[in-house]
């Protein structure tokens, strides 16, 4: 009863999920902060269809290994019913070839005589002899019939449990289809949001191609002619190395909630993702989101930007921070900023016009 209510409990959540996917699909996608939440939302629920699968596969596996244990203690069972038969009609034998042994020898040629005459002495014998056969075949017939109705007491107890194996795996069968079925409609939706995502990320990466080169031009009068000199042991150092390194590498690509993931070979980041796990490596520890980032670093001016500096935007126009990247020098910075576009070294006006600029 235990695993009908488990079995039962994940196909319903397995089936609310995808009943609430749906509901997100019902309309077009409304801007890229709601579809990146969408595609996070949809991730969390495969994952928890995959274990859902992987439970109903483990539980399916333990019925089938259950029934056939059953079935092979009833083949037992049906091969100790046989022996008994046939150990019965082996005494039943032996027992009247020692009784007619018995009679044909206890008194020799002059009893046999003496029956043939119809001795009524010795005809008593050879009905007390009778009786006795008799009356041990009754006992052995008492005793087999007691190891019969046992043993088949045995048997109907076995079948049932066997029969109630059956449809336990029955049960996990279905289950695990049921289980197997939302798993495929849950990665239909995600393929459907990053879909999405990508052509979201394509229209504003031409917006903001449309208007990086302008906004480059007019912050390059701000930024330094030439970066202060650094350490080059210094953290900011390093991090603005480790961040062009990143980028130079070609393996990387862009999840929404990603902190440096590996899957399929590919290394998967978002913008505060990409910023916590570089300054990391750098030995500086950074919440995993753009606004904390810009509320734990030090303002800094344009004209104040190092290599390993932070530089923040209002990318969705909502005043409030919501992308980062990283300065390397040069009027560039490193950033991961869209599905489908890989950790990429940009003009800083690439993502827009910077809002804010900060050292870590």
């Amino acid at each position: 009863m235990v695993r009908g209510r488990v079995r039962g409990a994940l196909v319903v959540g397995a089936a609310l999920a995808v009943s609430v996917v749906g509901q997100w699909r019902s309309s077009a996608p409304a801007d890229l902060a709601t579809e990146q939440a969408t595609a996070s939302t949809v991730a969390r629920a495969l994952a928890r269809s995959e274990s859902d699968v992987e439970i109903a596969t483990e539980r399916y596996d333990a019925a089938l290994v259950a029934l056939a244990q059953d079935r092979h203690m009833v083949a037992l069972l049906d091969a100790q019913l046989h022996e008994e038969q046939a150990r019965l009609g082996r005494l039943r034998t032996e027992l009247r070839g020692q009784a007619l042994h018995e009679f044909a020898t206890a008194g020799g040629a002059s009893t046999v005589a003496a029956v043939l005459a119809g001795s009524p002495s010795d005809a008593a014998i050879v009905q007390a002899d009778v009786g006795v056969v008799a009356s041990r075949e009754l006992e052995l017939e008492a005793a087999f019939e007691a190891a019969s109705l046992q043993l088949a007491a045995r048997r109907r107890a076995l079948e049932a449990t066997e029969r109630q194996a059956s449809q336990t795996l029955s049960a996990a069968q279905s289950a695990r289809e049921a289980a197997l079925a939302d798993e495929a409609q849950l990665q239909h939706e995600l393929a459907v949001v990053q879909g999405d995502l990508a052509a979201l990320a394509q229209a504003q990466a031409a917006a903001r191609a449309a208007v990086s080169q302008p906004v480059t031009s007019a912050l390059a009068t701000a930024l330094p002619a030439q970066a202060p000199p650094v350490a080059s042991g210094s953290a900011l150092a390093q991090a603005a190395a480790i961040a062009e390194a990143i980028a130079a590498r070609g393996d990387t690509g862009y999840l929404f909630g990603a902190a440096g993931q590996w899957y399929d070979g590919v290394q998967y980041f978002d913008c505060s993702g990409l910023v916590t796990y570089v300054y990391a490596q750098a030995g500086i520890e950074l919440v995993h989101d753009a606004a904390g980032q810009y509320a734990a670093s030090t303002p800094i001016s344009a004209a104040e930007l190092q290599p390993g500096d932070l530089v923040f935007y209002e990318t969705l126009g909502a005043s409030s921070i919501d992308h980062v990247a990283i300065y390397v020098g040069g009027g560039e910075v490193v950033e991961a900023t869209t599905p489908g576009r890989p950790v990429s070294l940009d003009p800083i006006g690439w993502s827009g016009t910077p809002v804010a600029y900060g050292q870590p």
